[in-house]
């Protein structure tokens, strides 16, 4: 697939401040798929963070209505609320802003153009390439014998109306049915869920009513099955109604999906992605790929301030590449790009340590102890990539610690002098040299390659656990001590700390 040329129009940022959670002044740059970059932008984080309220607005803008409301709730302070969409197309803006008489909750839709071009024939047209879909999907499998209706129409309906009002989906899979498209339709749908079988329209008292057919030959209504197969239709025809050069907004695209579906659909997603723009908001590891950032992706973290405004990270591409070329040697390292690892992307904060053993023992402890701490993946992949990591925890603006073993206070004491400013940084060295006893090796390795510790000498490192991994007698109070300085520095306010 090649990327769109500049003949057609593509949303390259909206800005938005004074309303909702944004206090300040926010911009998103999106993505946008040209020169062999992908168009792709995922807002991901935690509940309530402000994922949906860009979407939203976008959804609004595009509307077909000629106003749009900044509704009083959502007011909270004394600046005026304002929403700027910029279209990259030979420099066309919308511009949305509440009128200067005093009417708090209306914004006019203001278009400006250079060159005092006439933008509203441009801007209709864009509109009618912006295809938004919500996090709640339902539909109505049955509707009357409509699916001759003007197909404009009802895809407006679906995609671009405000008003509340049941879904046209039904009538539009009508037309795709006699409209003899069912297979390039079904193309969409089998790469989302492959084992669905078929699909095809009934008459139910007078009515029509989309049917699903199971592999043992029954029939049931669409609306009779699950959220997640309810959605997934009408996910699929966003994606086969689209085409090149399209903008599909996806709020939460996940919702009721299992896993395998979600990995399926973001394939899909990143496909198409090459000649559309595709902006979604997410909850899963599973919409979100750290290699995407080098191809162009526009990946946000947003999380909420302690005063409750808005706050959006983002690792650039120059991050992401420092840590890549770190572990490229090892395939080992390859968890770091897991999905564990990509829970970082809805966490506010987490813990760095060296390794897997380190992760694995403390959470251990923990576990008995009925605790836990926001380990990153399996380990950071040695001490040399924690700062390449601090670098990406700032920012996605989460807050984060750091744990060197006591042989590498070194490296943490140079840590800590570069986040010596940064109040959301802790650099924690063990109070031993490593996390467990290490002994000395036996020259002779097994086939797998790894050689036994010889446990009858003594220990050349101490470390709070012997070298089976259970935590000694001495040194339970010392890593309670240890761990409750983490917890506080993550559960309390923000603050500097130095290494410690």
């Amino acid at each position: 697939m090649e990327g769109v040329s500049g003949g057609v129009g593509v949303i390259s940022s909206l800005s938005l401040g004074s309303f909702k959670a944004y206090k300040a002044e926010t911009t998103f740059e999106f993505a946008v798929p040209r020169d062999g970059r992908i168009g792709l932008t995922v807002l991901c984080g935690q509940n309530n963070s402000g994922k949906s309220t860009p979407l939203n607005l976008l959804k609004t803008i595009f509307s077909e209505e000629p106003d749009m409301i900044f509704d009083r709730e959502a007011r909270h302070y004394d600046e005026t609320p304002f929403a700027v969409v910029k279209l990259q197309h030979e420099g066309l803006s919308v511009s949305v802003s509440c009128r200067p008489e005093g009417v708090g909750a209306y914004a006019r839709k203001e278009l400006r153009y250079m060159f005092n071009k006439e933008p509203t024939q441009l801007f209709l047209e864009m509109r009618r390439r912006v295809k938004y879909v919500p996090s709640r999907r339902h539909w109505s499998d049955r509707f009357s014998r409509q699916h001759r209706a003007d197909l404009g129409q009802l895809e407006d309906q679906l995609y671009r109306s405000l008003r509340n009002q049941d879904s046209p989906l039904g009538q539009l899979l009508a037309r795709v049915l006699f409209e003899r498209k069912k297979a390039e339709y079904d193309s969409f749908l089998k790469r989302i869920v492959p084992d669905i079988v078929d699909w095809t329209i009934d008459s139910v008292l007078d009515q029509e009513c989309i049917t699903y057919v199971t592999s043992s030959g029954k029939v049931h209504s669409i609306g009779s099955l699950g959220d997640g197969f309810v959605s997934v239709f009408r996910l699929a025809y966003t994606l086969y109604s689209s085409r090149r050069g399209d903008t599909i907004i996806l709020d939460e695209p996940e919702l009721s999906l299992h896993p395998e579906a979600q990995k399926s659909l973001y394939r899909l997603l990143r496909e198409l992605s090459m000649d559309r723009q595709i902006i979604l908001a997410t909850h899963s590891p599973y919409m979100v790929n750290w290699k995407d950032i080098e191809e162009g992706a526009q990946i946000f973290r947003l999380s909420l301030s302690d005063e409750g405004f808005a706050m959006v990270g983002k690792i650039s591409p120059e991050s992401y590449r420092s840590i890549r070329r770190a572990v490229s040697f090892d395939f080992k390292n390859r968890r770091l790009f897991d999905v564990l690892a990509k829970e970082v992307f809805f966490r506010n904060s987490v813990v760095f340590c060296e390794g897997l053993e380190d992760v694995h023992l403390i959470e251990q402890y923990l576990d008995g102890e009925g605790k836990s701490l926001p380990f990153f993946g399996y380990g950071s992949g040695g001490a040399s990539l924690i700062p390449s990591w601090l670098i990406i925890s700032a920012e996605l603006k989460l807050r984060a610690v750091a744990i060197f073993d006591g042989d590498e206070r070194a490296r943490a004491e140079e840590c800590a002098k570069r986040h010596a400013k940064d109040k959301n940084v802790l650099i924690k060295v063990l109070p031993r040299d490593d996390i467990r006893d290490k002994h000395l090796r036996d020259g002779q390795c097994a086939r797998n390659g790894k050689c036994k510790e010889k446990l009858d000498q003594p220990p050349i490192k101490l470390g709070f656990f012997d070298a089976k991994g259970k935590l000694k007698d001495d040194s339970r109070d010392e890593l309670e001590s240890f761990i409750g300085d983490i917890t506080n520095f993550l559960d309390g306010p923000a603050r500097v700390v130095a290494a410690q």
